[in-house]
């Protein structure tokens, strides 16, 4: 038996691959070099995108949320960290103040993702981009640095209130470009893209 965490799902299957009942649709295809690993794999008329920053406890899980939350019919989200930490609670608050599904969020380093395969990656913080410019499997490699609200000051009605404006931020960005489609791939093979707040 094997089993394969991920955000939104814990299966412990044996044989080919399994279909459970996801908000989408997700086959886990066992990889027989890497005992215990998988590689996800999803509808074809959904890409795969992730979104990458240090500890997977603040702006990745509040985009990953976000975009499944408002275009989860077009989009398969995942969210990874190059240095996982501990979840960051005000974070997890403000989502579910706001109705955002934060079902089975937890921090996750981007190993667990090193058999996968992505339409998009986007780095959300300069850290993560230096260590991870191109993120491995990743067709498109996006970078967007938005602040860290580990680092938000104040007592916790101020840093609520800081967060609650980095997810609309956050949200408005995600709007802006997966709103209307997945963003263009370019030539084949990983490409960078660099955009400034």
């Amino acid at each position: 038996m094997q089993s394969c965490d991920y955000a939104f799902i814990r299966l412990t299957f044996s044989g080919g691959c399994v279909i459970g009942p996801f908000p989408f649709q997700v086959r886990l295809e066992k990889d027989i070099n890497h005992p215990g690993r998988c590689t996800i794999r999803g509808r074809a008329d959904q890409d795969q995108v992730i979104f990458v920053c240090t500890g997977n406890t603040g702006r990745s899980q509040i985009a990953e949320s976000l975009l499944r939350h408002h275009h989860g019919d077009r989009y398969e989200v995942f969210s990874a960290g190059t240095d996982p930490g501990i979840p960051d609670r005000l974070v997890l608050r403000a989502l579910l103040e706001q109705g955002i599904d934060i079902t089975g969020a937890r921090p996750k380093g981007l190993d667990e993702f090193r058999e996968s395969e992505f339409d998009t990656a986007v780095t959300l913080c300069d850290h993560a981009h230096a260590i991870c410019p191109v993120v491995p499997g990743a067709k498109t490699t996006i970078h967007r640095a938005f602040p860290d609200p580990a680092y938000f000051g104040g007592n916790e009605d101020e840093r609520l209130a800081r967060i609650k404006e980095l997810i609309e931020q956050i949200r408005a960005w995600l709007e802006e470009t997966f709103g209307a489609g997945p963003p263009s791939t370019g030539p084949s093979g990983p490409v960078r893209f660099f955009i400034k707040p």
